[in-house]
């Protein structure tokens, strides 16, 4: 019963560790708690029982945590305080019914504080209503009271943050039928066949907002000073707007360390239901985030191409079935392509160069939800700016495709050695993303040449949009065999055949980059040939590279269609999957 908090606890520990880029006195970590629930048998996605609330709270205790207010937090913020090494933010999601009939009596019993996020559409329903939620209906009563917020509150103990008014939706977000998040999604409207402009969206969060804040001061007469993004999804623009409505904290579920410098980014763990001991360690040692390891294939999406809808969704669902079933942990797809009449052509809609469909969106949802793996879009720049695109045109372009499709990796050709910048410690390694992030935060642009310069751009505009998102690049064998720290994972070309596998692996190691741990899950190897590789050189190569301490493999192309390589066949060895399998 207590085997979550077991994990928690190894992930406090954890965070006793320098960072990159955040000071001393001012890291901590956060916890993102839902429901409480008596029995096991009430356990859901994101529920945790009594016992085990108890038993984290016991650990804290014993341990000499100090559990923060967002008035420490602050002060860290502003120099005025020193956060002791081991602090914790607790926080509460939703607005459970439990907040004060299970949370409420222990925070009491232990001194500590907590922090609450109401949903305002929830709470401001009637008690004998019913309210959405989770794609259904249920009853007001499964929230806590007005009466019990105040109770709450006038405990000094509590404070509530706002769950927004109504983002605890999702929209249609193409005019293929996928439903996205509210917060980051531009929604289609079927009736016109056009999407939300930019403005719209903007209008719609700040009524959302307001809305949320007025309900707040009627209640509890105070505003909330926290926002909680649901579903953790936001972006720099709707960070903007909350900052403009009021907020002075913001709330996420990225994985990683939260820092005080940033009051907007505060990141958060999110505790799910009974996680393997194994899997689950791995998962929250933030000091050691990178993958343990990456199979990578790629989609053209020219090969789903029909004049049948129908056949269209066939063959995706054809690809991601033979993907779940080789065990690939990421599809490298195409944003664009140039055409014979060196055109550039894109796959999502964007007035900065020629649209051949607006498929993007859906295949890179479909992979991520119904596959289970990160889809990583590949971006032609070389291309693009051999075709004569303006460097304001290709900047748009960028805009256009962190508005319009869910990015969550960019794979970019070529790029270089980038070295640190203004990091507070160059020499610390990079073993999270968060780390890699900072440093291509830090980097200046001016100094790079022209073509990291406008990769680099590009990266940051479509982490505008979709924070967190990844850079990975491709490097020809020949090359140097160098890794940047501003790039997550980089990819090294050699062909299937046996001589030129053995001599790029050769290379990688005589480089060092297979010696240390956080550097060889940063490199991997791009097998790539006029044709896909059969059942045995893939499997050989995969192997081969795992023998030699290599992590991330990759290959392209892929006649998927035809099942070639045989899905089954090459599964054992290339396959990155755990168990238990993915549902």
């Amino acid at each position: 019963m207590k085997k979550i908090y077991l994990h928690i606890a190894l992930l406090l520990i954890s965070l006793w560790q320098p960072a990159t880029a955040i000071e001393p006195g001012q890291r901590f970590v956060t916890v993102a708690f839902h429901d409480v629930v008596d029995s096991v048998a009430d356990i859901e996605d994101d529920t945790v029982t009594t016992d085990r609330l108890i038993a984290f709270f016991d650990f804290l205790k014993g341990d000499g945590w100090t559990v923060l207010t967002l008035d420490d937090v602050q002060a860290a913020k502003n120099k005025t305080k020193t956060l002791p090494a081991k602090s914790v933010l607790i926080t509460f999601d939703d607005g459970y019914e439990s907040l004060y009939s299970r949370v409420f009596p222990l925070a009491l019993a232990y001194n500590y504080p907590i922090v609450a996020a109401l949903v305002g559409e929830w709470m401001d329903a009637p008690p004998s209503a019913m309210v959405p939620y989770g794609g259904k209906l249920v009853p007001r009563t499964k929230f806590l009271s007005w009466d019990a917020a105040r109770e709450m509150q006038r405990s000094g103990l509590v404070e509530f943050a706002s769950h927004t008014y109504s983002l605890h939706k999702d929209v249609l977000a193409n005019p293929q039928g996928n439903r996205m998040p509210i917060a980051i999604t531009q929604r289609f409207d079927e009736a016109t066949g056009t999407y939300e402009s930019q403005s719209q969206y903007e209008q719609f969060l700040i009524q959302n907002f307001k809305l949320d804040r007025a309900i707040f001061k009627r209640e509890l007469k105070k505003l909330p000073r926290a926002l909680v993004w649901p579903f953790g999804r936001y972006s720099e623009k709707s960070l903007d707007i909350a900052k403009r409505a009021g907020y002075q904290f913001a709330l996420t579920l990225d994985p990683e360390p939260s820092d005080a410098a940033d009051l907007l980014r505060i990141a958060r763990y999110l505790p799910t239901r009974d996680p393997k001991l194994g899997e689950e360690i791995e998962y929250l040692r933030f000091q050691d985030r990178l993958p343990t390891v990456q199979r990578m294939a790629c989609l053209d999406p020219a090969e789903l191409i029909s004049n049948s809808a129908q056949e269209f969704d066939r063959r995706l669902g054809v690809f991601i079935e033979r993907t779940r079933e080789m065990g690939v942990t990421n599809v490298v797809i195409p944003a664009a392509f140039v055409d014979q009449n060196q055109t550039v052509q894109s796959w999502f809609p964007t007035s900065a160069s020629g649209v051949k469909s607006d498929d993007l969106s859906r295949i890179v949802w479909q992979v991520q939800t119904r596959a289970g793996v990160s889809p990583t879009i590949s971006v032609p720049l070389k291309e693009m700016q051999r075709s004569g695109m303006s460097q304001s045109q290709i900047d748009h372009w960028f805009q256009d495709l962190g508005r319009m499709v869910p990015v969550q990796s960019l794979l970019i050709r070529d790029l270089q050695q980038v070295d640190r910048q203004n990091v507070i410690d160059k020499k610390a390694p990079v073993d999270g993303p968060w780390q890699t992030r900072a440093i291509r935060n830090h980097l200046d642009l001016t100094a790079l040449p022209a073509y990291e310069q406008q990769a680099f751009k590009g990266v940051k505009t479509i982490n505008a949009f979709r924070p967190g998102v990844q850079l990975y690049t491709l490097k020809h064998g020949e090359e140097n065999f160098t890794v940047s720290d501003a790039i997550d994972l980089t990819l090294f070309t050699t062909s299937i055949d046996k001589n030129a596998l053995n001599t790029a692996v050769n290379n990688i190691e005589q480089a060092g980059l297979l010696s240390k741990e956080t550097t060889r899950r940063r490199v991997g190897l791009w097998l790539t040939d006029l044709a896909p590789p059969n059942p045995d050189q893939l499997s050989q190569a995969s192997l081969y590279f795992q023998a030699h301490k290599g992590t991330a493999i990759g290959w392209c192309p892929d006649l998927w269609l035809q099942n070639h390589p045989n899905a089954a066949e090459v599964a054992p060895a290339v396959s990155a999957a755990r168990f238990p399998l993915r549902p």
